[in-house]
């Protein structure tokens, strides 16, 4: 599994994320809906991921599926699940960008919903679309790296996508008699070296 550590060089973290995968809605008001066991995997795998970086607060969406994204987050950080009004559908694009350079988002982890992502994206972007290009998938759970430039910008950095849990494979097959051929099973692929969260001078290197 692939983790993250912190190289910010004492800049201030913000990420945002994407909720988990949720459950379709059946009845009731869509605040009501919930992760589906695989979102409820990609939470737990979200959550060690990020288990070596310095998270202080942990903010969502008062839906119900963005704040059980964050709920095993919350619990590694000894911290509660905080709701956010500028985490809704609803939010105004300007205020949640102006709130992401405050102080009280510092070392914050920030879960709300794909038509939010994509207004503060082309928010940010202006009429600039270079700037919203392949931030758009947003087909799970993903992350963006927040950076407030000191030019008065804000950069956001595409981290990834938590993929959905692989079915486990199947044992391989012994061969029938002497003469059957011998398959060798699947090499075990070696646990993945921690993510460098890139710091912020780098994130912002690699826009077009």
């Amino acid at each position: 599994m692939r983790t993250y550590r912190c190289v910010t060089e004492g800049a201030p973290m913000r990420l945002l994320v994407h909720h988990a995968n949720a459950a379709p809605l059946r009845a009731g008001p869509d605040e009501w809906r919930g992760l589906t066991p695989d979102g409820h995997a990609q939470a737990s795998e979200l959550a060690e991921r990020l288990a070596a970086l310095p998270v202080e607060r942990v903010l969502s969406s008062p839906s119900l599926r963005c704040r059980q994204t964050l709920v095993p987050l919350a619990r590694r950080a000894r911290t509660d699940v905080e709701s956010c009004r500028l985490l809704t559908p609803a939010a105004d694009p300007a205020e949640l960008a102006e709130f992401l350079r405050e102080d009280d988002t510092r070392d914050a982890v920030l879960c709300t919903h794909r038509s939010t992502l994509l207004c503060l994206f082309a928010h940010l972007a202006g009429p600039d679309s270079r700037f919203v290009g392949g931030l758009t998938h947003l087909d799970g759970l993903g992350m963006w790296l927040v950076h407030a430039c000191r030019d008065g910008e804000t950069r956001v950095h595409f981290l990834g996508l938590v993929r959905e849990p692989q079915p486990a494979s199947r044992p391989t097959a012994r061969p029938a008699g002497p003469g059957a051929s011998r398959r060798s099973s699947p090499a075990t692929a070696p646990p993945s070296a921690p993510a460098v969260l890139p710091a912020p001078a780098a994130a912002i290197r690699r826009w077009p």
